[in-house]
């Protein structure tokens, strides 16, 4: 079987970078354009205690997205007049909503989502060490906040699916991708996306640390944990119902995170409320 990218060590993982930054760069700038975008990226995102040995850290580099930068991906998406940079924001943010791998956020397709006015229901496709699995969907139903609250990211998400909608009726459009281009996207292609993200919002990972796109999922863990989210809906979220878990609590959710306006904003959407 084959590891994931980021315990086959350094040499390999940085080809899989550049693989998903070339991508990004085809898209930004047109055929050809993929190798200089590349070049500028894999820098991008280690911590400064990070980028003088970055071989070394490489297998311990993850760590999880703080909710306010999430919500700031959200905040520029809404206010850029850049499209690319739009949809690949909205990307982030929706794999941020929805407890999702990177390969399962950035690979949904138009038959994948349904949008209403008040509600996003999405089935996600299950992804594993970067490759698509063959086990049942996770369908998730991404509510509008109630009462007229702030509600960033869902309006980000929200804009973008409709006008993917309106813009083509294929149904294997990735939602993520410029229309017409029907190529599924690498599971990096997510970490490249942040990169980029942070990099524009001088966002700062912790040291010792990097910001990839499965930070994103321990950013969704976390921020639903830390503002009073059961544990056992935090892992059906996840697709992790049929697990321990404890392996949600070990693997995803950093236990000393305060509650803050941030995640309160991305997640309270998702709170049952006790009668």
């Amino acid at each position: 079987m084959r590891a994931p990218v980021h315990g086959r060590g350094a040499t390999a993982a940085s080809a899989a970078w550049t693989r998903s930054c070339v991508v990004l760069g085809d898209h930004r700038f047109g055929a050809g354009a993929g190798g200089e975008t590349a070049a500028q990226l894999l820098s991008l995102a280690l911590a400064e205690s990070t980028k003088g040995n970055y071989a070394n850290k490489w297998v311990a580099f993850v760590s999880f997205c703080q909710a306010t930068a999430l919500l700031r991906f959200a905040n520029l998406g809404l206010t850029t007049a850049d499209a690319g940079l739009r949809r690949r924001l909205a990307g982030l943010v929706m794999t941020g909503l929805t407890f999702s791998r990177p390969g399962g956020g950035a690979n949904l397709r138009r038959k994948d989502v349904s949008v209403t006015g008040d509600s996003i229901k999405v089935q996600i496709m299950d992804y594993k060490h970067g490759a698509r699995t063959d086990r049942e969907r996770i369908l998730i139903n991404l509510p509008r906040r109630s009462g007229g609250r702030d509600d960033a990211p869902f309006r980000l998400v929200h804009m973008h699916l409709s006008a993917m909608a309106m813009a083509t009726a294929d149904g294997d459009q990735p939602c993520f991708s410029p229309v017409g281009d029907l190529r599924p996207l690498p599971t990096e292609v997510a970490t490249v996306w942040m990169r980029e993200a942070i990099y524009l919002l001088d966002v700062h990972p912790p040291d010792g640390g990097m910001y990839a796109g499965h930070s994103l999922r321990a950013c969704a863990a976390t921020s639903y944990r830390s503002i009073g989210g059961e544990q056992d809906a935090c892992a059906q979220l996840m697709g992790m119902k049929d697990k321990w878990t404890d392996v949600v609590s070990a693997s995803y959710v950093d236990a000393l995170v305060d509650a803050d306006d941030a995640a309160r904003e991305l997640y309270d959407r998702y709170l049952r409320v006790r009668r």
